[in-house]
């Protein structure tokens, strides 16, 4: 170092120190170039200003602070700031940004309905390179593994009642979605491997209501799908038991004699069917769907009337045609699909029918069907019992019923029982004339009937009198010989009890010493009537005679 430097040293320090004030100056320029961002040249990147953002997601952005030369703005933190501006479908979106202190800034923000979004970046009043920016936000899409499913539907339910469960949608946070429209798909499958339709309703809240209607109790499989992703621990196991309202036909039974052994094929078969509800108290109402299947002995099928007693029973009634064997199958129809159903807890029911008379086949024969009956006389017939086929009934006790009507009205008629199949029946006719008998049994009529009579009259004795009188006089000689031959002069005189005498008193001579004598008594009063017979003018023996009319 020069201590007294001359005029050309102090020169040399003098430009020498411009040329450092000149430098140092231009390294501060520098600095403070590399040091402050140019919006212009400012950057902002990543997932929060590219496609594919989802509403209910957060995302995130970087902004990058370039300064003029190209370079990031690496230097010390200055206070730069970079306001956000985020405008949705539904208004400004909140975000925050926070400085990583290298030039770059995170910012956050927090989609809640999908469309487009505007994001202004800018510094210092200006916007940053390609600000503002449009994002499509993309609906809210569920993680079907996060998804959640829940609600009695999906614990048990019961035949023919709706069952519910809920579907909440949730994103791949775990977070609820408060959005509908999300495209899942529910599969019931019934214990036949039959698919039940199922109903979801989307409440636009992220909830979607299923509903679906069980028709047949036990396990139903119930798969939630999303896309062809199975939801949460679907498929779900439900079971489903008989409905606590109806009749269960496993409990349900029938009773009564139509179902017995012994019943008569012409007689009704009557039975009760018994509704018992699935907790095994009885049933107090109708409108459960019970059917009655019989088969005769032919394999025809024979239609039954059922009664809905209204009371939890009901009443069958059948009639039988043929004696031998019946199948009979009591069920219970599913009321929503009635090609299927369940037999009662004692059903089939196989019975065998006796023969029992039949009206159509049962004859009646005997006089009293006959012409020839008077009325003065009882009348009698035979009614003969046969069974469907023919063959005759070898047994009593049939109500058998015989009606008569006669020209003046009802004739009563006697039906005894033989006790072997045969019947006689005993009337008597009140009067002459066309009789109508009808022979039923239980209102139906037998064979033939009604049948027609005619009725003659008969001799009443009450009513009939002698309506000719006719006596023989035999003559006889004085040696008390009998004359052989006539000519004698014989007279008869009948007098009434009033003095009077008939007229008309016919005496014939039979040339062989008797006189046939002949007079008409009709009408004529009551009392003693004197008859005396003379010979040549003299009465014979015994003459006169006394005859009485009463």
């Amino acid at each position: 170092m020069v201590y007294n430097p001359d005029e050309l040293s102090n020169m040399t320090y003098i430009s020498y120190f411009r040329d450092y004030l000149d430098l140092a100056a231009r390294e501060q320029e520098e600095a403070l170039i590399r040091a402050t961002p140019v919006a212009g040249k400012c950057l902002a990147y990543g997932p929060g200003v590219e496609p594919g953002n989802e509403a209910g997601i957060e995302t995130y952005f970087t902004i990058e602070a370039i300064n003029a030369r190209g370079q990031r703005v690496t230097g010390p933190p200055y206070p730069h700031q970079f306001p956000v501006k985020i405008v949705g479908p539904a208004g400004e979106v909140p975000s925050e940004t926070v400085n990583n202190n290298d030039g770059t800034y995170r910012v956050t923000y927090l989609p809640t309905v999908q469309g487009n979004h505007s994001i202004e970046v800018t510094f210092k009043g200006n916007h940053i390179q390609k600000s503002p920016f449009q994002v499509y936000v993309n609906p809210s899409r569920p993680d079907p593994v996060k998804c959640r499913c829940y609600g009695p539907g999906l614990e048990s339910a019961e035949a023919h009642a709706p069952a519910e469960f809920t579907i909440e949608a949730v994103n791949r946070l775990g977070d609820r979605i408060t959005n509908g429209g999300h495209p899942f798909h529910v599969d019931v499958v019934d214990p036949y491997d039959v698919r039940t339709p199922a109903n979801i309703v989307d409440n636009h809240d992220g909830t979607y209501t299923v509903s679906y209607h069980p028709t047949d109790p036990g396990d139903h499989i119930v798969h939630v799908s999303l896309g062809r992703d199975k939801v949460a621990d679907s498929p779900y196991k439900v079971p489903v038991g008989w409905n606590s309202n109806m009749a269960c036909p496993h409990l349900s039974y029938a009773e009564g004699p139509g179902l017995e052994p012994g019943h008569k094929n012409t007689e009704p078969g009557v039975f009760t069917i018994y509704a018992v509800k699935p907790d095994g108290t009885p049933q107090t109402n109708g409108g459960d769907l019970f059917d009655v299947h019989i088969e005769d002995p032919n394999k025809e099928l024979i239609a039954p009337k059922i009664t809905d007693n209204g009371d939890g029973t009901y009443n069958v009634e059948y009639q039988p045609t043929l004696p031998g064997a019946y199948h009979i199958d009591v069920i219970q129809r599913n009321p929503e699909k009635p090609l299927f159903y369940d037999h009662v807890k004692n059903s089939p029911v196989d019975i065998n029918l006796v023969p029992g008379t039949d009206p159509s086949q049962t004859i009646a024969y005997g006089p009293g069907l006959e012409p020839g009956n008077s009325d003065t006389k009882p009348a009698e017939f035979t009614i003969r019992a046969k069974d469907v086929l023919g063959n005759d009934i070898k047994e009593g006790g049939d109500p058998f019923d015989v009606k008569i009507d006669g020209p003046s009205g009802p004739v009563a008629a006697e039906v005894k029982d033989n006790g072997d199949g045969t019947y006689t029946v005993t009337y008597q006719p009140e009067e002459a004339g066309p009789h109508d008998l009808a022979v039923t049994l239980d209102d139906v009529h037998i064979k033939g009937s009604k049948f027609h009579v005619d009725i003659k009259p008969g001799a009443w004795p009450e009513k009939s009198t002698i309506e000719n009188y006719t006596f023989v006089v035999r003559t006889v000689d004085r040696k008390g010989r009998n004359k052989l031959f006539g000519g004698e002069k014989v007279e008869v005189v009948v007098a009434r009890p009033s003095g009077s005498l008939i007229e008309n008193v016919k005496v014939d001579d039979q040339r062989n010493g008797t006189y046939k004598v002949s007079y008409k008594l009709d009408g004529e009063e009551l009392g003693n009537y004197q008859v005396s017979v003379m010979i040549n003018g003299e009465h014979i023996s015994g003459s006169p005679f006394i005859q009485s009319v009463v």
